[in-house]
């Protein structure tokens, strides 16, 4: 008897122990989440962008409130593109679709203009078009100047 009272005192120690170790948050839980059917406009300064490529491509579109530099990171994802391109002028060669990520890519500073409508599309390789894919993109407002950084879209 004594005994077993002795192991659930100690099994109930380790219990403790235990869930006084977790984190009661994984990181990046505050950031919010888009996915790519949203309307997406004026997003925070940090979020997070999902594609799920269920097909050949997906579209998305984002207004950025202001002028601003952005960080964009790959967050998860595989084998994949993103193009950028403006909706609005598409036909004047300065704003041609821009890749921003590929597969080797991890990390991209771009400049978009405030009050203009993005389109981004995921797209995956035409070898694996079977394949289901989620893409975790991450943005990030940066410090940087706009107006003398380079890529601007």
């Amino acid at each position: 008897m004594r005994k077993q009272r002795l192991n659930i005192i100690i099994f109930l120690l380790i219990v403790v122990g235990f869930f006084a170790c977790m984190k009661s948050e994984p990181q990046g839980e505050d950031i919010p989440r888009y996915f790519y059917t949203d309307e997406i406009v004026n997003p925070p300064d940090n979020f997070y962008l999902i594609f799920s490529l269920s097909r050949a491509s997906v579209v998305s579109h984002i207004t950025f409130e202001t002028n601003a530099v952005w960080e964009v990171k790959r967050g998860s994802g595989g084998n994949f593109t993103i193009d950028v391109e403006r909706t609005v002028n598409v036909d004047n060669p300065e704003y041609e679709p821009f890749e921003i990520m590929n597969t080797s890519t991890t990390i991209n500073y771009i400049g978009f203009e405030g009050d203009v409508e993005y389109r981004f599309t995921a797209q995956k390789p035409s070898t694996n078009n079977d394949d289901y894919s989620v893409i975790l993109v991450q943005f990030t407002k940066t410090e940087r100047d706009y107006t003398e950084f380079s890529p601007k879209i």
